[in-house]
């Protein structure tokens, strides 16, 4: 796809060619570096205008914080219409496991998303679905469950740091979450062990989640 120069009537035709076309449309390569860059402009332009006595200033302040608005609801509409189209072709595979489904428009991270939500939809499909067309009980755990996302890691030993690492104990349940880098950590039961990167451990331990490993407060 030609790069597309970021502007808000750019921004507004892509989220109408998303909205009245059924297949995910194509958006170039650098398109969040560049949605990006842009709001970071329009951020820093705003800033400069903050605090002008000039009256024709503060009417462009107040133009470009309504712009800004409106931007913002642009991108999230156009991120949730194309995942919504990611969701249903993630379904249709999991369903048909029709090797036809064109994933050449996603973006990168959009492929993650797609391979994610097959790889659960199949685990849950096998474990309760089949099991239940075949008379058997659901053979899909909670415990599975954890144990199936590779960036968790169930348990640990002692207490020491190990490479940026710390050993928790976790004293309520914790939901799945994300890091920064958009790793899955989770979910955690109460009384689980594992060991996690310091600065998401000091985070939970501040929160009152979890305690050092071996800690007895």
């Amino acid at each position: 796809m030609s790069e597309v120069k970021i502007t808000y009537e750019t921004l507004f035709a892509l989220l109408r060619t998303e909205k009245s076309r059924e297949e995910l449309q194509e958006l170039d390569t650098n398109f969040f570096d560049d949605v990006i860059k842009y709001l970071n402009e329009k951020a820093e332009m705003f800033k400069r205008q903050e605090g002008s006595l000039n009256a024709f200033m503060d009417n462009e302040k107040d133009k470009e914080e309504k712009q800004i608005h409106n931007i913002k609801r642009i991108i999230k509409e156009l991120y949730e219409r194309r995942e919504k189209k990611i969701i249903d072709m993630a379904l249709n595979k999991s369903k048909t496991k029709t090797n036809i489904i064109n994933t050449a428009t996603m973006m990168k991270e959009e492929k993650l998303l797609y391979e994610f939500l097959i790889s659960t939809l199949d685990r849950f499909r096998e474990g309760i679905l089949i099991n239940l067309l075949e008379g058997k009980q659901a053979t899909l755990q909670k415990e599975e469950i954890k144990t199936n996302n590779p960036e968790t890691k169930t348990e640990c030993e002692g207490n020491e740091q190990n490479n940026g690492m710390l050993c928790v104990k976790f004293k309520h349940s914790v939901p799945q979450f994300l890091g920064k880098e958009l790793e899955r950590y989770g979910p955690y039961e109460e009384g689980d062990q594992v060991e996690l990167p310091h600065e998401i451990a000091d985070i939970l331990i501040n929160k009152g989640r979890v305690e050092q490993a071996g800690n007895t407060q």
